[in-house]
């Protein structure tokens, strides 16, 4: 389409980490994401979405201005939201590593899914979920 390349494009969200190394570990070790890159900045990018992993020390310095990374209480306002294959079995295998969920895998047939929520480890509310099969 003509005059694409001005347009605004939107890349995904950056997460902030208050330590770095322990919120890669988490999206790429614990949750299998492709995360790559090595401190200050570390990318995901799969089937066309993304996020990047900001390193709070060197977010804080950015343009020469300081911009404390302050870690407040959990917030329910932004979710990432991750399709699994099998939502129950990669719950159960989560928990066999000890990772912390807010409650049990639930069928929302409003939302076409079953999802089950945890935090990351600044406290960010992340989704798993798995769509229902459609009724026929």
């Amino acid at each position: 389409m003509a005059g694409d390349e001005a347009r605004p494009r939107f890349f995904g969200p950056n997460l902030i980490a208050s330590n770095f190394a322990v919120t890669v570990a988490f999206y790429r070790d614990t949750l299998g994401l492709p995360l790559q890159g090595e401190s200050p900045y570390a990318e995901c990018q799969d089937e066309g979405a993304g996020f990047a992993v900001l390193d709070g020390r060197f977010w804080s310095q950015a343009n020469q201005a300081e911009m404390p990374v302050v870690r407040g209480p959990p917030t329910n306002q932004t979710v990432l939201s991750i399709d699994v294959p099998d939502v129950d079995a990669t719950f159960e295998r989560l928990m066999a590593s000890e990772v912390k969920f807010l409650a049990p895998p639930t069928s929302r047939r409003s939302m076409g899914r079953r999802n089950v929520f945890l935090r990351d480890p600044d406290g960010r509310m992340v989704e798993l979920y798995t769509g229902l099969p459609t009724p026929s």
